[in-house]
C-alpha cells in the first residue's frame, strides 16, 4: 500500500495540475495508438486483437471472469464513472480498455499488487513522458481505492 501521505496529496491536489499536463498529452497518443493495436488496426505485433463494447453497467465481478471473455476474443468496459478533467469520454473509454489488455497480458488481477504489474508492462510500451501520467492513472487510484473504498476524483496529477 502507497503511504497515506501520497494518497492525500492527491486527494488534496487541484483538478488539473498544469505541470502534469505535458505527461498527459503525451499519454493520450499512447492511448490512441494503443487502442488501435489491441482493436485490430494495425494488426498487432501480439496475437491477441479484442472486440471492445462500452456497457453501462460493471461487467465483470472478478479478473478472471474478464480474462474469460477476452480469451474469447471479448472485452466489456463499464461506462460508469467516467468523468475526466483531461480525456474525453472517449478516450479515457479506451483507456480503460487498453489497461485491461494489459491486465490480461500480465495475467494480473485487480489487486494493487495486479494493478502496478499490469502497469509495469503497459509502461514499458508507452513514451517515457507518459509513464507519470499512466502512474496516476493507475496506480494511484487503484490504491485510493482500495485505501479508502471509493474511487476517487480522477485529477490532473504526477508526484
Amino acid at each position: 500500500m502507497l503511504p497515506d501521505y501520497i494518497l492525500k496529496r492527491y486527494e488534496n491536489a487541484p483538478l488539473i495540475s498544469t505541470s502534469a499536463l505535458p505527461s498527459y498529452r503525451s499519454l493520450a497518443q499512447d492511448i490512441t495508438r494503443l487502442y488501435d493495436v489491441i482493436t485490430g488496426n494495425p494488426t498487432p505485433a501480439r496475437a491477441t486483437i479484442f472486440v471492445v463494447s462500452f456497457v453501462d453497467r460493471q461487467p465483470y465481478d472478478s479478473a478472471r471472469d474478464m480474462f474469460e471473455d477476452m480469451h474469447s476474443g471479448r472485452l466489456k468496459i463499464s461506462t460508469q464513472y467516467n468523468e475526466h478533467p483531461f480525456f474525453t469520454k472517449e478516450d479515457n473509454l479506451k483507456a480503460r480498455a487498453v489497461h485491461d489488455a494489459y491486465h490480461y497480458w500480465s495475467n494480473s488481477d485487480f489487486s494493487l499488487e495486479g494493478e502496478y504489474k499490469a502497469f509495469e508492462l503497459q509502461a514499458g510500451e508507452v513514451a517515457e513522458e507518459s509513464v507519470p501520467a499512466l502512474y496516476s492513472e493507475v496506480v494511484l487510484q487503484a490504491a485510493y481505492t482500495i485505501r479508502y473504498g471509493k474511487f476517487p476524483v480522477q485529477k490532473v496529477f504526477t508526484l
